[in-house]
């Protein structure tokens, strides 16, 4: 049987080897002119054809920019004050070629929280109506505390979740009541579900009793698809102990696809389980043929690590057509470790124990020929505490993207070393943004720039969070996974001006090679950074 093993292991070998990384200087780099800032805690980004509108809220204000991003302009500026008081925006985006913000309302009186949506109209920059009712909640949903501004308080945001079909034709609004009942092993969560069609009118809503307690399950993702059928994807506990083990050879929980739609009052329930293996991280996605996409990462021994990575091919009976995993060699493992973790790795690799610590699946890219391309970040955080005081580090360290085709190979695996470290104070430029554009996967992220030299058997240097950094490029070509990384522009002056506030989140895609982003100049002056990739 090892020597099958062995064998396997050396079959895929060349599929996770060494990235062989590329340094290239292929960007090019410009500033637009300096504009009034707008000081707001709450700000969003929408890049559509050549403009990019900004929505940005402070306290009740809302004010709207509209640039072109062919010259970095500031075209036009709108301030609303209609909107209801304390209303909280929940999302922001561009569904059926339409600029959609949502956003909520308490009504205390009748103890409701009221969803509502106002259209941009993107040729102008202003909204077209005062904001349409979609449907209101009795009692509290759950959501997240937010700040709201500088000596302002505090506000629930988060409440509402949105998910697009693949095709684009139907939208799924989602929530979860507040529970009565505060003990997991007791509350069943209730789901509430809204979804619409391309012009926003209502196909079916309902308000739907999790069929396990709160302690015996999670869920995971949520999908709607272009029949307008709902799916959850959710852990079931076989037990009581809600925590992830081996126990008797095989996982104490298995995956559950949760199907309900408009006309069913039952809830479809269709079970997969990786045997001895746990799943710590999963993503859902749909393809063009209408079968699902499941992909992560599976651990052997200890839950939070990752031993390999897997996918599953289900159709829309729930029946598996594949199920693939594949298992991280040690030369893989071992790629940008110091030598003590080396060494570490080495002693577990003799008992088959070696893992990948704390890797998360982050996003799952499907494309038209069928191919699936998982890409996944190893995060974790650490809590110190001194005897005074308390804080908590955020780690934020390699990336890994794996694709595999249609018929279930691994055409390749590719290791992205980064080193990014943050406190509980600030970690707006941690993690990355990937977009995909011309044959190629884009990974930004701020970088230490003395890791240009880095080599194989090298851990990169910390790039701190507040303390500048170099944005850089990873670029993967998506047919040969072949590597090359660029070191685009130093994050506190751009072309001799200084720049501050730089936050990767605030990049947004404008073509396939191309992104803007907005920094501050002091002054009280923001300004557009454009990059090219050529």
């Amino acid at each position: 049987m090892k020597k099958v093993v062995h064998l396997l292991l050396l079959t895929l070998l060349p599929y996770f080897v060494f990235a062989q990384i590329k340094l290239v200087n292929n960007t090019k780099v410009e500033v637009g002119k300096p504009y009034p800032v707008i000081d707001a805690m709450e700000k969003h980004y929408i890049p559509q054809n050549d403009e990019l509108y900004t929505f940005k809220k402070f306290k009740e204000e809302l004010f709207v920019q509209k640039f072109n991003t062919e010259s970095l302009s500031l075209e036009t500026i709108r301030t609303y004050t209609d909107f209801p008081e304390h209303y909280v925006i929940e999302h922001i985006g561009v569904f059926f070629d339409k600029c959609l913000l949502f956003y909520s309302v308490w009504d205390k009186k009748n103890n409701k929280e009221q969803l509502f949506y106002r259209e941009l109209d993107m040729e102008t920059g202003q909204f077209i109506n005062k904001g349409t009712f979609l449907f209101s909640v009795n009692d509290k949903v759950s959501g997240q505390h937010s700040a709201t501004g500088k000596f302002y308080g505090i506000e629930i945001s988060d409440k509402f979740k949105f998910e697009s079909s693949y095709d684009d034709q139907n939208l799924l609004i989602r929530y979860r009541k507040r529970p009565i009942i505060k003990n997991d092993d007791k509350n069943y969560d209730v789901i509430g579900l809204h979804v619409y069609d391309i012009w926003m009118n209502s196909l079916w809503e309902k308000e739907v009793k999790m069929p396990y307690t709160e302690g015996k399950m999670d869920n995971l993702d949520y999908y709607v698809n272009d029949k307008a059928e709902v799916i959850i994807l959710a852990r079931v506990f076989n037990d009581n102990s809600h925590e992830m083990k081996i126990v008797k050879g095989r996982a104490n929980y298995r995956l559950e696809l949760l199907k309900i739609t408009k006309d069913n009052s039952n809830i479809t329930n269709t079970s997969i389980s990786l045997g001895a293996k746990m799943i710590n991280s999963i993503s859902l996605f749909q393809t063009n043929d209408n079968n699902l996409i499941l992909g992560g990462y599976y651990a052997e021994k200890k839950p939070g690590s990752a031993d390999g990575l897997f996918c599953l091919n289900i159709d829309e009976d729930g029946k598996t057509l594949n199920k693939m995993t594949y298992e991280f060699p040690l030369s893989f493992l071992n790629q940008n470790a110091t030598n003590k973790e080396e060494r570490k790795n080495n002693r577990k690799g003799k008992k088959d124990k070696a893992e990948y610590v704390y890797l998360f699946m982050r996003k799952i890219v499907v494309s038209a020929d069928g191919s699936v391309t998982l890409i996944g970040e190893q995060s974790y955080s650490v809590y110190v505490y001194n005897g005074r005081s308390s804080y908590t580090d955020y780690f934020y360290r390699d990336m890994v993207i794996s694709k595999i085709d249609k018929s279930g190979k691994l055409l390749w695996n590719k290791k992205l070393p980064k080193f990014q470290k943050g406190r509980d104070s600030g970690r707006n430029d941690m993690s990355f943004k990937h977009f995909f554009g011309n044959g190629n996967h884009y990974f930004l992220f701020l970088d230490n720039v003395r890791n240009k030299d880095l080599k194989r058997d090298e851990r990169p240097k910390i790039h701190a969070s507040g303390q500048g950094g170099w944005l850089t490029a990873y670029i993967v070509n998506s047919e040969t996974g072949d590597v090359s990384k660029s070191y685009i522009l130093d994050s506190r002056e751009v072309k001799g001006i200084a720049v501050y506030q730089f936050n990767t989140h605030r990049i947004s895609k404008i073509s396939d090679n191309s992104f803007v982003v907005e920094v501050y100049k002091k002054k009280k002056e923001d300004v557009l950074i454009k990059v090219e990739i050529e």
